[in-house]
């Protein structure tokens, strides 16, 4: 008789905590359509179209990010967080819904993404590099050469002629 109250205070103790936890993951992942991320960390001097920033600002979709001698860590959207390195030129080109793309035209990046696979992509000249939920650092040139060092989970390489599934560690 004792057990019955016992029960069913912990399957709606469990019920209401899958209630949160799927609330939260769906905030994290419903970001607005094209709505800017937030720079959290600004080091050196970082331009936006041209223009120095300062250190707290938002990096608009189709907005040029070039570092120079500096580094900027972006809020991207609230499923991760991202570095572009100096002497880098980087922009986001669509953001929202669970699907956040972004380009490397040069430089570096590193990337720490929750989400699920393929919700974070980055355009390079040498092609597309596609998140399947890790963390990577990614060096692009405008030549097309480059280099990616998985640190963790896996990391999916798309260019005009093959499909590539990169693990952590390669």
């Amino acid at each position: 008789m004792r057990r019955w109250p016992v029960a069913v205070a912990a399957v709606a103790t469990l019920a209401l905590l899958a209630i949160g936890v799927r609330t939260w993951y769906g905030h994290r992942l419903d970001w607005p359509a094209q709505q800017p991320w937030q720079m959290a960390l600004i080091e050196g001097e970082v331009r936006i179209d041209g223009h120095t920033v300062p250190s707290a600002t938002r990096l608009a979709p189709g907005a040029v990010l070039d570092t120079g001698d500096g580094r900027a860590r972006l809020r991207a959207a609230r499923i991760g967080e991202v570095v572009v390195g100096e002497h880098s030129r980087f922009r986001i080109v669509a953001t929202g819904g669970g699907r956040h793309r972004t380009e490397l035209q040069r430089g570096r990046l590193w990337a720490r993404v929750w989400a699920p696979p393929g919700a974070f992509g980055v355009s390079t000249p040498a092609g597309e590099v596609f998140d399947l939920g890790c963390e990577f650092v990614l060096d692009a040139r405008e030549d097309g050469s480059g280099a990616l060092s998985v640190r963790s989970g896996w990391v999916q390489v798309d260019n005009r002629w093959r499909e590539v599934l990169v693990p952590q560690g390669a």
